[in-house]
């Protein structure tokens, strides 16, 4: 892709919901999920870290996880073209959020590194609070910009459980260029960095 089609992306990217004066509660969460969903996400991690034990089986089932998430990641990654048009090819041609469901696979990863079972309800909640209202903002910026198609798309396709029989040619068009684009090497980068800490603490 070239790069003139890459700033047309870029110049397409949805902005973060503005807080109007008196807005409720909702409202200024999700302002602040959309915002800071990533950073809130890593932190998440320096809890399970401090307190992980000493379990080989956690932890190598962990890593696998973390490693499934992530190569979902890039894969989805590949296809997306952010707001400039509606993606429904590859993993989107299943389900309408893979990116997310990605981002599960990866969380419950390091729980199970941490090798303490209380994790798995405690993250899935958070997760739950810090993405749905994330999810819920990106549904009605794409309902707003592609109107009808995407109705049509989102009554079609799930949210997170795939459907498994789609139209055929759905999975041509993959690009490292939209991969690298969409910084998906920042996030293979985290997981490195994370599964390496997590290694270091099971040692101390």
């Amino acid at each position: 892709m070239n790069p003139e089609a890459l700033r047309q992306i870029q110049d397409e990217m949805p902005t973060p919901p503005v807080v109007a004066e008196g807005a409720g509660l909702w409202q200024r969460w999700q302002a602040f999920t959309v915002r800071r969903r990533t950073l809130f996400s890593l932190l998440v991690a320096v809890p399970l870290i401090a307190l992980a034990r000493e379990s080989s089986v956690w932890y190598l089932t962990g890593l696998a996880l973390g490693l499934l998430g992530v190569s979902m990641r890039v894969l989805a990654s590949g296809y997306l073209i952010k707001a400039a048009q509606l993606t429904v090819t590859g993993p989107f041609a299943h389900m309408r959020h893979p990116l997310y469901v990605a981002n599960f696979v990866i969380g419950m990863g390091c729980c199970a590194m941490s090798g303490r079972w209380q994790a798995f309800p405690i993250v899935a909640v958070l997760f739950v609070a810090i993405y749905g209202p994330t999810i819920a903002f990106e549904e009605s910026f794409l309902t707003d910009k592609f109107g009808e198609t995407y109705l049509r798309y989102r009554a079609r396709v799930p949210a997170f459980l795939p459907r498994w029989r789609v139209a055929s040619g759905s999975w041509s068009g993959f690009r490292w260029s939209l991969v690298l684009f969409n910084k998906e090497h920042v996030n293979v980068s985290s997981l490195v960095a994370i599964a390496v800490v997590f290694a270091v603490r099971r040692l101390l």
